[in-house]
């Protein structure tokens, strides 16, 4: 997982993004510690800040196992 793949995540949820974010278990797991570690280094230093968006993540992440497909509905409104 790279940052350049992720990176916008944090923006888009504290701009209001409420949607869920489908990823591999793995990658569920790994994601929480790449924003984080960005935000500290490239953003910001203040702890509540990451916890509130990494609390935000918690509750978008949906993890399937690899090689399921999810369905994604995108609603127009």
């Amino acid at each position: 997982m790279h940052i350049d793949h992720v990176g916008r995540l944090p923006y888009s949820m504290e701009t209001g993004f409420k949607g869920l974010i489908y990823c591999s278990q793995p990658s569920a797991l790994l994601l929480p510690a790449v924003l984080e570690d960005a935000l500290q280094i490239g953003f910001t230093r203040d702890e509540k800040l990451i916890l509130r968006v990494l609390k935000v993540l918690e509750s978008c992440l949906q993890s399937l196992p690899y090689g399921e497909w999810q369905q994604v509905v995108v609603d127009s409104h």
